[in-house]
């Protein structure tokens, strides 16, 4: 458990109800939280204390502050870890991923306080450039606070590294995952939940008890609807083929889209991916010799006689040391696996029924069909989450997934949920470490095994040693296939 003291500059974007946020959800992550107030000093003066020892402050930020970053590095704050969370979605250029990355650190234009030495130690390079090289500052950006506060729960655990790289190492290992789990893309989606990643079935629509309305009884706020139509261009009537021979057939559609757009069809085969592993039993002595015919096939007869009268010039001269040496790579052996993926036909009619639907599914996710809107209490809107939308006067009365979310408190003290509606969970990864080909495995277990030979021949060992390191390395083997 992390202890956090979170602050925010003043800046005017509801800085409390931006403190409170960030609270509740490092809390919701099963840490302790404080607010400590708005402004500078909300972070700073404290931090310069005894009680400060073994907290981690967030600083909520809606600039970039380079004399800032410097101070709260080098002036012996005794935080563990200070976070910098932007507020990326204000419309700020500077605190965007984009701009932490790749605009060049300038003086603040209100920066009346820090000297040459912290500008000529910042100013010129990146953010990330210059948080990379720090290790008592992080920074956190995204979206919304929910994604900073993911950031954040991600990298400044007890756990993390405090090199000050720690939210490239999360990004990247969130990342991995989405890649990892591409085979499942459609099937399966992963949110992050206090200080866990979860990976599960996507739930069913119908199962949601979140809402939202229009009307006088309604919980959006007037005039916050903002929607992005269909994409005319995507298939909407899917036949699909499965069985053995694919002699059996079934159809799925998306109405609303034919509605709009009248039918594009398409038929699609029901496969899966089935890989297959062969196990060969290989005499390394042999194969060296085979290694050897190959050459002195392609030499002249010549060639040929020279090299067996130096071979027995050679036999004579080791004598009994070879016939050692013989009787013991006759014993080395060793197993070449290789391994082949290919597409065979869905046999099971409810299988066949979950590959559809998963397609139809994907589609649904490409259509570029959003809704953006603005809703009234409910703390239970998060990412991740099906909401069923009720908006007659849009034409739009539908199951939609919460994809993006940032909260504020309005003048009245309720909180507003700012939502990004889509019709289906967004992709996963790449999956491209999931798609080796039949040639990239059998070159991975060639290399694996000239790699094993060259480290055998190196060794002057006993033959029993030999044969002990060969069988720890066919399990290896056998573990990482």
């Amino acid at each position: 458990m992390t202890d956090y003291w979170v602050g925010s500059d003043t800046s005017g974007n509801n800085d409390q109800g931006n403190i409170d946020e960030m609270v509740k959800l490092l809390k919701d992550g099963g840490n302790s939280a404080e607010g400590k107030g708005i402004g500078p000093s909300s972070i700073q003066t404290p931090g310069l204390t005894e009680e400060a020892s073994g907290k981690t402050a967030v600083f909520i930020v809606n600039g970039s502050c380079p004399g800032t970053y410097y101070d709260l590095e080098n002036s012996g704050y005794k935080y563990d870890c200070t976070w910098f969370a932007f507020l990326g979605w204000i419309g700020n250029e500077w605190i965007t991923e984009d701009g932490l990355k790749n605009k060049k650190l300038v003086r603040a234009h209100d920066d009346n306080f820090s000297g040459q030495e912290a500008m000529d130690a910042t100013v010129g390079k990146t953010a990330e450039e210059y948080f990379d090289e720090c290790n008592n500052i992080k920074m956190a950006y995204g979206d919304s606070m929910e994604a900073l506060a993911q950031m954040i729960l991600n990298g400044g655990d007890d756990d993390s590294d405090d090199s000050g790289g720690g939210s490239e190492t999360v990004m990247n290992f969130w990342d991995s995952l989405c890649d990892l789990l591409k085979p499942l893309d459609g099937e399966v989606m992963m949110v992050n939940e206090g200080d866990k990643i979860i990976v599960k079935a996507v739930p069913d629509p119908q199962e949601t008890e979140l809402w939202v309305q229009e009307g006088a009884y309604g919980n959006i706020v007037e005039d916050s609807v903002s929607i992005t139509d269909y994409n005319p261009e995507i298939f909407n009537v899917f036949n699909f083929k499965w069985g053995a021979s694919f002699e059996n057939e079934f159809v799925l559609t998306i109405p609303k889209h034919i509605e709009r757009f009248g039918e594009r069809p398409i038929s699609i085969e029901c496969v899966k991916k089935v890989t297959t592993y062969t196990e060969e039993e290989v005499d390394e002595e042999d194969g060296e010799s085979s290694g050897e015919s190959s050459d002195t096939d392609s030499g002249s007869d010549e060639e040929d006689k020279k090299k067996e009268e130096e071979e027995e010039e050679s036999s004579d001269e080791e004598g009994s040391e070879d016939s050692e040496d013989s009787d013991s790579k006759d014993k080395k052996k060793s197993t070449k696996k290789t391994a082949k993926t290919e597409e065979v036909p869905i046999t099971d009619e409810a299988e066949a029924l979950r590959f559809g639907r998963t397609v139809v599914a994907k589609a649904k996710r490409e259509d570029g069909h959003t809704i953006e809107l603005k809703a009234i209490g409910n703390l239970e809107f998060k990412v991740g989450r099906w909401c069923y939308v009720y908006l007659p006067t849009f034409n739009e009365v539908d199951y939609f997934f919460i994809s993006k979310i940032s909260v504020e408190t309005s003048a009245e003290d309720e909180y507003i949920h700012s939502l990004t509606l889509c019709d289906y969970p967004p992709s996963l990864g790449s999956g491209e470490s999931n798609t080796g080909e039949e040639e990239e495995e059998e070159s991975s277990e060639e290399e694996d095994s000239e790699d094993s030979e060259d480290s055998e021949d190196s060794e002057d060992s006993e033959s029993s040693e030999e044969e002990s390191g060969e069988e720890s390395g066919d399990s290896e083997s056998e573990e990482s296939g």
